[in-house]
C-alpha cells in the first residue's frame, strides 16, 4: 500500500472514505493495488437542523479561480464605467460584511432557531403523553386480562375438584 495514502492526518469520524484502485501493471488486478484516501470536507455548514459537509472538486477549484478574477481590468476604463465598476464591488462587499454581522448578531442574540419552535416542541411533548397515555392504557387492560384469567382458571379448579371429606364421609372425621 502506499505510504503516502497512510501518513495521512487522521480526521474526525464524518469524514468520508474515497476508495480507489490503482492501475494494473500486469494483466491480472490483485487485491493489494486498492488504496484508501480520506477525504476532508472542504467546509462544514453548520445549521440550526443539522450539519452540511461540503467536498470539493477540481472543477468546483477551477470555476472559483476564474470567478475570483477580475473580467474586466478596470485601469482601462474611462471614467464612468470606472465609477460604476467600483460602485458595484463596494456594494458587494458592503452586502457580504452586512450578511456576515446578521449571522453573528443572530447568533449572539439566540435567534438562529426555527421561528415556531415552541409549536414543534409542544407538538412532540403531547405526542409523547398521548403514547404514554395509551401504553399505560394497554398495560392496565393487560394486568385485567390476567385477572380475569386468574379468577376463571381458579373457579374451574375450584369446581373440579372434590374435597377429600366430602368424597369419603368417613375418612378424617375421627382424629
Amino acid at each position: 500500500m502506499d505510504e503516502s495514502v497512510l501518513s495521512q492526518p487522521k480526521t474526525s469520524a464524518t469524514a468520508s472514505i474515497l476508495l480507489q484502485e490503482e492501475p494494473a501493471k500486469t494483466s491480472a488486478t490483485a487485491p493489494d493495488n486498492v488504496t484508501v484516501g480520506i477525504r476532508k470536507p472542504k467546509r462544514v455548514i453548520h445549521f440550526s437542523d443539522g450539519v452540511v459537509e461540503e467536498y470539493s472538486s477540481d472543477e468546483d477549484d477551477e470555476s472559483k479561480k476564474a470567478l475570483a478574477e477580475p473580467t474586466t481590468d478596470p485601469k482601462t476604463m474611462t471614467w464612468l464605467p470606472y465609477l460604476w465598476y467600483y460602485t458595484v464591488v463596494a456594494a458587494t462587499k458592503t452586502v457580504g460584511a452586512c450578511d456576515f454581522m446578521g449571522e453573528k448578531l443572530a447568533y449572539f442574540l439566540g435567534i438562529t432557531s426555527p421561528k415556531y419552535q415552541f409549536a414543534i416542541n409542544e407538538y412532540n411533548r403531547l405526542n409523547e403523553e398521548e403514547k404514554k397515555a395509551l401504553d399505560q392504557e394497554q398495560e392496565e387492560k393487560e394486568c385485567q386480562r390476567e385477572r380475569i384469567a386468574m379468577m376463571q382458571a381458579n373457579r374451574v379448579y375450584a369446581e373440579t375438584t372434590v374435597p377429600y371429606s366430602a368424597a369419603n364421609p368417613g375418612l378424617g372425621t375421627d382424629l
